[in-house]
């Protein structure tokens, strides 16, 4: 695991546990939660609307079904992260700090995703595969700071897209909007 990674981790922690989030707590070594701060500390959350089920640290159930989510670690969930979201979408070829906002679209929308955003901001075929023709193109692409913008751009479409095939999702719609937003500004910073 690399400081690109390590940036990520921060950054997704920021989002799918709250800027609260400090992984030197001991609470992150422990399998079973008692008390709602706990809860809170770990950004364990049950909500019947979200698709994920069962979520920690952001990683969700549904998503993860041969985990047992709910007594992952801290150490477990940056293993999940960086095997299933990183390595998925070879973070590693992208640069910096693309491969930050790619890796979060990973966590949040899904490998695939991710990497289907990367291709059509890139102009390539939209397959959702991570092969020569799109590594190809990102190295033919000089404009990182329009990439960036060209990516993010396909974040907010697909989570409007969301809400409009189904409205019960719209109550997460401003945050999703603002991670995107937040994400904007931090590339800035970064390039």
């Amino acid at each position: 695991m690399n400081d690109a990674f390590n940036q990520a981790m921060k950054n997704v922690m920021l989002w799918e546990v709250g800027p609260h989030f400090d992984e030197t707590l001991p609470i992150h070594k422990q399998r079973d939660l008692k008390t709602a701060a706990e809860r809170k500390a770990t950004g364990y959350v049950n909500d019947p609307d979200d698709a994920g089920g069962v979520t920690k640290y952001g990683v969700a159930q549904n998503a993860n079904p041969t985990v047992n989510v709910a007594k992952l670690t801290y150490e477990e969930a940056k293993n999940i992260y960086f095997n299933k979201y990183w390595n998925t979408v070879q973070a590693d070829s992208i640069p910096f700090p693309l491969n930050v906002l790619v890796f979060d679209v990973s966590v949040n929308s899904g490998p695939g995703n991710a990497i289907k955003f990367l291709q059509r901001a890139l102009g390539v075929k939209a397959d959702g595969d991570f092969g020569p023709a799109t590594l190809a193109a990102l190295k033919k692409d000089t404009g990182l700071k329009q990439l960036c913008e060209r990516y993010n751009d396909q974040r907010r479409r697909f989570f409007n897209a969301i809400v409009a095939r189904n409205p019960t999702q719209k109550k997460f719609l401003a945050g999703w909007t603002r991670r995107v937003d937040w994400y904007d500004q931090w590339f800035l910073k970064h390039l």
